[in-house]
């Protein structure tokens, strides 16, 4: 993983906004990056991601996409586990 360039973002964003610190860090190294899309499943971290310009890619997106391109076989099992979850 990239470490942020501007540490002091993070200090300054904790404060500001009620997430932890991993969804935090995710947008700012995001930015850095300039990534179009994120993973969140927090809804609170979804919302400041789409005002930040971000797409948001959920849990059953990402394994729908592994699914197509043939690196998940069983997705009936995959979505029985992330129901558990």
């Amino acid at each position: 993983m990239k470490p942020l360039r501007n540490q002091a973002d993070l200090l300054a964003a904790q404060e500001r906004y009620p997430l932890g610190l991993g969804e935090i860090s995710s947008i700012l190294l995001g930015k850095e990056i300039q990534a179009d899309e994120i993973l969140f499943d927090d809804y609170k971290a979804q919302k400041l991601a789409r005002v930040e310009g971000f797409h948001i890619r959920l849990s059953v997106g990402l394994v729908e996409t592994f699914y197509i391109r043939g690196e998940l076989t069983d997705l009936r099992s995959v979505f029985r586990r992330l129901l558990e979850q």
